[in-house]
């Protein structure tokens, strides 16, 4: 056909068309226009709503980006000090501190440990009754390994300093492989002697002499040996309480003030009665460099949906009062929520862009701090085991909780899907965490 056969049949179509529309009765005409209207009047606004609903969140994530894991290399120290003198067959020991220094959007991370020694050396990580095996970390934890045991030949050795290097390793790769170097000084004869150890201060049974008498170690299962020094005891495992300075670790500590309690007041979403009693959450404290993390702590129902807690962080002290001058960022993260994200201490109603600027009443001041956070309320999705996110298996996860009847749901599928506290896993559950898939992801 060519392009004239073409306009001329589509001329003759639009005629007859027309033609058509022209000939039917004057009712039926204006039933159709009322059917057109009526069409432009409710598809016209749903796609404008569309088109600018979609151009929003092209520019939400555009200017704010998806969150991301950023790893970075652990810490790993050993305790001081790291030269140590012993004869040949001697065990010396060193406990471990190791932080895994990931952002908090990382998932856990197993770290495993190996050790650089001489061939004829016996070394190993822990104690006489147990091994210390991989460590699984949080993204900002911290652990002690008590310890690291080096054990000099007694035959075949050479006497002076010996490197012993203990270095970790993860599924992540070159970046979470990091060491620490401590030294077994290996001598033969008499060894350097520590500063004598003060008087024990204290009641009998917190403080004794070990059998040589010029060491003080505290009697909770402590091994004697005067050729370790440990800064500080721990109960059932290897050392002995003497600071490096010769003090007594056994002495009257210095009283601490009891640090205060922070009140926190937040609202769940989907959440409108007492229901959510006992829920959990952790609170960050961010100002510049300054990165604190609380332990999980639960809520208790306050009135009409309102939730408040009480929490003291074991680092109270360490929060002062401005932070690194300009104040604080909290976030708040639910057990099965995405974290929000708080710069101010009340009023709040919707996301922050920025650093916030709350600040902390210090330890000595008699006033509870109270954060009313409920205005911007949490909002579920982020499923255990939590990653930062509200995804497609958070949702499969509850869809497949959905079809078990409410009886025959366990407490841990509860605590996981039940996102708005009320024994069941239904529709309703569903529609919130689609709510919140569309929409969020952890403040950060």
């Amino acid at each position: 056909m060519t392009l004239f056969q073409i306009i001329v049949y589509y001329e003759n179509s639009v005629a007859k068309l027309s033609f058509k529309y022209k000939s039917l009765p004057v009712k039926t005409k204006q039933i159709l226009l009322l059917g057109l209207v009526l069409a432009l009047v409710v598809a016209l606004p749903l796609f404008i709503w569309a088109i600018m609903t979609q151009r929003f969140d092209i520019r939400k994530r555009a200017a704010t980006g998806e969150p991301t894991c950023t790893r970075i290399a652990p810490t790993l120290t050993a305790s001081s000090p790291r030269t140590k003198y012993g004869n040949p067959g001697d065990i010396l020991f060193w406990t471990l501190d190791i932080t895994n220094n990931d952002s908090y959007l990382c998932p856990a991370t197993i770290f495993n440990f190996s050790i650089d020694k001489p061939s004829n050396w016996d070394t190993f990580l822990g104690t006489n009754s147990y091994q210390v095996g991989p460590q699984t970390l949080t993204a900002g934890q911290s652990t002690t390994i008590y310890g690291l045991n080096v054990t000099s030949p007694t035959e075949n050795y050479i006497v002076g300093p010996q490197p012993i290097t203990v270095r970790t390793s993860t599924l992540e790769g070159n970046i979470h492989t990091v060491s620490t170097t401590v030294t077994y000084n290996l001598v033969e004869g008499s060894l350097p002697t520590l500063p004598p150890s003060p008087t024990p201060i204290g009641i009998a049974d917190e403080c004794s002499v070990c059998g040589g008498g010029t060491d003080i170690r505290c009697v909770e299962g402590l091994f004697c040996d005067i050729h370790i020094v440990s800064e500080q005891p721990v109960p059932g495992q290897t050392g002995i309480c003497v600071k490096p300075d010769g003090s007594s670790i056994c002495a009257s500590p210095t009283p601490v003030p009891t640090p205060l309690k922070i009140g926190v007041r937040v609202k769940f979403a989907g959440v409108d009665d007492g229901s959510a009693e006992g829920a959990k959450a952790t609170l960050r404290f961010v100002s510049g460099a300054l990165n604190y993390l609380t332990t999980p702590f639960e809520f208790t129902h306050w009135n009409n949906g309102l939730y408040y807690a009480l929490v003291q962080p074991s680092f109270y002290p360490l929060l002062t009062p401005d932070g690194d001058g300009t104040g604080y960022t909290i976030y708040v993260k639910g057990e099965k929520h995405v974290a929000n994200k708080y710069c101010i201490w009340s009023g709040q109603t919707g996301p922050c862009q920025g650093s916030g600027n709350i600040t902390i009443p210090g330890p000595v001041e008699t006033a509870e701090p109270t954060f009313f956070f409920y205005n911007y309320p949490l909002e579920p999705g982020d499923l255990p085991p939590q990653d930062g996110r509200v995804d497609q298996s958070d949702f499969l996860m509850l869809t497949e909780l959905m079809g078990k009847l409410c009886s025959n749901l366990t407490d841990v599928e509860k605590v996981t899907a039940d996102l708005d506290y009320n024994g069941c896993i239904n529709v309703r559950d569903a529609f919130l965490l689609r709510k919140t898939l569309e929409t969020r992801y952890d403040d950060f």
